[in-house]
C-alpha cells in the first residue's frame, strides 16, 4: 500500500509539472499572441498612413504636371513673342529701308551697296 500511495504521488507529481509546463506554454503563447495582435495593428496603421502620402504624393506630382505645362506654355508663348518681335523689326527696317531708297540722295547709295 504505501508503493501505491508513492506511485501515486508520483503521478500526482508528473500531473502537476505536465500541467505547469503546459501552463507556461501557453502563457507564452497567449502573451506571443498579444504581441502578433499589437504589431498586425501596428502594421496596418503604418500600412494606412503610407497610403495616405503615397495620396498626397499623387496629388502632388498631378498638381505639378500641370505647373510644368503651364510653365512650358508659357515659355513657349514667349518664344513666339520674341519671334514676333524680330519679325515686326525686320519688317520695320525693311519698310524704312523703302523710304531711304524713295529718297533721291539715297537711291544710288542704296542701289551700290544692296544691288
Amino acid at each position: 500500500m504505501a508503493e501505491k500511495d508513492e506511485e501515486m504521488d508520483n503521478i500526482r507529481r508528473n500531473g502537476v509539472r505536465s500541467l505547469e509546463s503546459m501552463q507556461s506554454t501557453l502563457d507564452g503563447e497567449i502573451r506571443a499572441r498579444g504581441e502578433a495582435i499589437r504589431i498586425k495593428k501596428k502594421i496596418e496603421s503604418d500600412f494606412n498612413d503610407l497610403e495616405i502620402q503615397l495620396s498626397h504624393a499623387n496629388r502632388q506630382t498631378i498638381e505639378s504636371q500641370k505647373v510644368l505645362k503651364i510653365l512650358q506654355g508659357l515659355e513657349n508663348a514667349k518664344k513666339w513673342e520674341k519671334i514676333h518681335k524680330i519679325i515686326k523689326k525686320t519688317l520695320n527696317w525693311r519698310k524704312n529701308l523703302q523710304k531711304l531708297k524713295k529718297n533721291k540722295i539715297f537711291s544710288y547709295f542704296f542701289n551700290f551697296l544692296f544691288f
